[in-house]
């Protein structure tokens, strides 16, 4: 309740996260107010990003599925099934956020099929499978492949690793397939970082993966000398 909606609209903002486990854990958020922010969000023009996920000891007491079910009820209380097509989830396994552990591949598939079952209870298996159900907790350059190819993950909520270009652009090139990337390819990926349909950028065919990253400042992305040299001179055949 920090920044509303309309301040966040104004500086085109078009995504907000809601509910992160450290909201949770330090600011006194609770599934009730998470659905109430993620109401007043969609209400706003944003996509809103629920977060849920268990903690350690809610995961070794069996609790995750129950931990994230109720996570979603309280959180999509005021959501209406015509407005989640402005909804993403984002797993997050607490103990996994900025430890360096993280859930196996398999292991966060079957929470993340577990959540869209949730959603098919509630709203309907057709919309639930319209809904981009993220992996977050620690995804890295790699991991990340194995993560993003499970059939129930289709994207990742990317934290730390958003903050070191070689760890981001390392994701990046594992996501699209590419072992090039000049500044126009990262320049038009970051732009269009959420796709929601297969895209071309620059020639290269971009399929369903949501990447969403927490960043603030320029990134600077790392090339190789010859690839610097070939866009040098794209520019200059451009000018």
């Amino acid at each position: 309740g920090e920044v509303s909606a309309a301040m966040l609209t104004g500086v085109g903002c078009t995504h907000v996260i809601i509910g992160h486990s450290e909201r949770r854990q330090y600011f006194g958020e609770t599934n009730e107010t998470a659905g109430k922010r993620l109401a007043a969000a969609v209400a706003g023009g944003l996509c809103g990003i629920l977060c849920v996920g268990e903690s350690l000891e809610q995961r070794e007491a069996g609790q995750e599925i129950a931990t994230c079910a109720a996570q979603l009820a309280g959180g999509l209380a005021e959501i209406p099934a015509e407005a989640l097509a402005h909804v993403m989830i984002a797993y997050e396994p607490v103990w996994a956020i900025g430890t360096g552990r993280t859930a196996t591949a398999q292991e966060a598939n079957r929470v993340c099929d577990e959540i869209r079952r949730l959603l098919a209870e509630r709203y309907g298996k057709e919309a639930a499978d319209g809904v981009r159900i993220l992996y977050g907790g620690s995804m890295n350059e790699k991991n990340a492949a194995e993560l993003l190819a499970q059939p129930e993950i289709d994207g990742g909520l990317i934290g730390g690793a958003s903050l070191k270009p070689e760890s981001f652009a390392a994701i990046i090139r594992k996501y699209v397939g590419i072992t090039e990337l000049t500044p126009t390819i990262v320049n038009e990926f970051i732009k269009k970082i959420v796709v929601h349909a297969p895209e071309k950028i620059d020639g290269k065919r971009f399929q369903k993966v949501d990447i969403v990253f927490n960043f603030v400042g320029e990134i600077h992305l790392p090339t190789d000398p010859q690839t610097e040299q070939k866009e040098t001179d794209k520019q200059e055949k451009t000018a």
